[in-house]
């Protein structure tokens, strides 16, 4: 990805997270992210593939690494996923910090 396309999709993870999911309308997504160019709504055409149909909530998107509440399904590190198990042994190692969110 770009980096005008991570931006995108940064702020689509962040309305995932805040509305459980983003709307699978891309004038409405254009219109939250205030998209104006060809070659911005184009990009946002790449980052939607990164989502898929939301299982509760008819015409919304979901990122396959959120759970139903929107929170993230894995801890984050500087903006890179791994295995929770690889995870856990970075947070136990002191070398990384969970976002706070418990997970059984």
């Amino acid at each position: 990805m770009t980096w005008q396309q991570r931006a995108i999709y940064v702020e689509l993870l962040g309305h995932c997270h805040m509305d459980n999911g983003i709307p699978n309308d891309k004038r409405v997504l254009i219109g939250k992210l205030g998209l104006t160019t060809d070659e911005e709504k184009a990009d946002l055409e790449t980052v939607l593939k990164e989502f898929e149909g939301h299982e509760e909530k008819d015409g919304w998107l979901m990122h396959p690494r959120t759970d139903g509440a929107g929170r993230t399904a894995e801890c984050c590190i500087t903006g890179q996923a791994g295995s929770r198990q690889a995870m856990e042994r970075k947070v136990s190692a002191g070398v990384a910090k969970t976002s706070g969110i418990d997970r059984q």
